[in-house]
């Protein structure tokens, strides 16, 4: 956003997240919410008009501590994670500094755990695994057991299961099977330079069941590509895309290899991407 909605609410113009709520609707039109820098967290029930603002999350202890590294004198809202299952369910995830939930619609925010992830890149949940949370971590870079976490109490607790990103500890982006909550894929670097820096190395990896994490980047350009940004395949289940700065690739399901698709991409080789919509 380049002006702020002032009029309407939005008191930020730095917006670095959105999110609309699969449950929970006002008058026929769905919760919308948006995350800005510095970190304040805001809903519209009226199609993004107005926006009001979830002032409980600058009262957490937490926030003494959030910073993010490459500008440590702030911070920001990195994702907005409702509910499948639980429409007053809202978690986010600031960057850098905690994970927090509400299980009523913001009027009390729940502030990080101990154990918990503290630098999640990714927070996701999935409509067949209710109260699950999904963490893709910036924090295995310092602790490269710290690199993926679930929770099953909706941010309450968490598990690390990094089993087998050793290597590439760092992640960013994820994507879950539609039909099958235990199937996870990441976009995996060793740390932050190599994800977004001059001498990049991208992967990307999946974790089936209880399984140790898999590389699976066969046909996808590893060195100098920035971190790979994931999609679901709409039309094909099961099926994936992945998007980097050499261009967009898909996964065919039951493959083991991506194939790079015939779209344009030249132009784009020195550009990093930030988002991957696939309608």
């Amino acid at each position: 956003s380049s002006a702020r909605n002032i009029n309407g609410g939005l008191s930020s113009s730095k917006i670095t997240s959105v999110a609309v709520s699969p449950l929970r609707s006002v008058d026929g039109y769905s919760a919308v919410y948006a995350g800005t820098e510095p970190s304040m967290l805001f809903y519209s029930e009226d199609r993004g008009r107005t926006f009001q603002e979830f002032k409980g999350i600058q009262n957490v202890p937490s926030k003494k501590d959030w910073a993010f590294p490459p500008r440590p004198y702030t911070h920001f809202v990195r994702w907005i994670t409702p509910s499948y299952s639980k429409k007053d369910h809202l978690a986010i995830s600031i960057e850098a500094g905690a994970v927090l939930h509400s299980n009523d619609h913001g009027k009390i925010w729940k502030d990080r755990p101990k154990k918990s992830p503290i630098d999640v890149h990714t927070l996701l949940a999935h409509p067949k695994a209710p109260g699950r949370l999904y963490a893709a971590n910036g924090d295995g870079a310092s602790n490269n057991k710290h690199a993926y976490a679930e929770s099953e109490d909706e941010g309450t607790t968490w598990e690390y299961m990094s089993e087998g990103l050793e290597e590439h500890p760092y992640l960013y982006n994820m994507v879950l099977h539609p039909e099958d909550p235990n199937d996870r894929i990441v976009s995996a670097s060793k740390n932050a330079s190599a994800a977004h820096g001059s001498k990049r190395y991208s992967t990307v990896y999946r974790k089936v069941g209880d399984e140790s994490w898999k590389e699976l980047a066969e046909g996808l350009p590893r060195k100098d590509a920035y971190t790979h940004h994931l999609a679901n395949d709409p039309k094909q289940i099961g099926a994936f895309y992945a998007m980097n700065n050499f261009g967009i690739f898909h996964l065919d399901e039951g493959s083991k290899t991506w194939e790079k698709t015939s779209i344009p991409w030249e132009f784009y080789k020195n550009q990093r991407a930030y988002c991957f919509v696939v309608k």
